[in-house]
Formats: C-alpha cells, structure tokens, sequence
C-alpha cells in the first residue's frame, strides 16, 4: 500500500512532461523564425544571382 501512494504523490513524470512541452514550443518557434527568415531573405539571394548571371561573373 505504501508503494502505491508514493508512486500517486511523485511528481517526476509530471515534470518530465512539462520540460517535453516546452521543448515542444521552443523548437516550434525556432522553425517558424527560420521558415520567415528564409522567405524574407529569399528575394535577396534570387535578386543577387540574377545581378551575377546578367554580368557574366558566375558563366
């Protein structure tokens, strides 16, 4: 009986969980800043290997 109630009043898994959603929402706003930082940029790097094309330095 007293097994029992030491494993109702541990709280470990509870923890263990709670450190696995925060994980969760810290890479989850990793990718997102990634994903913007990558469509914002985008424009730049295609801008740029267009000026290099047109002027020979890449042929």
């Amino acid at each position: 009986m007293k097994r029992v109630q030491q494993f109702l009043c541990d709280d470990q898994g509870a923890t263990a969980v709670e450190y696995a959603v925060l994980l969760f929402l810290i890479l989850l706003v990793l990718l997102g800043s990634v994903a913007l930082f990558g469509e914002r940029t985008h424009g730049m790097w295609s801008s740029i290997q267009t000026n290099l094309n047109e002027t020979s330095v890449l042929k």
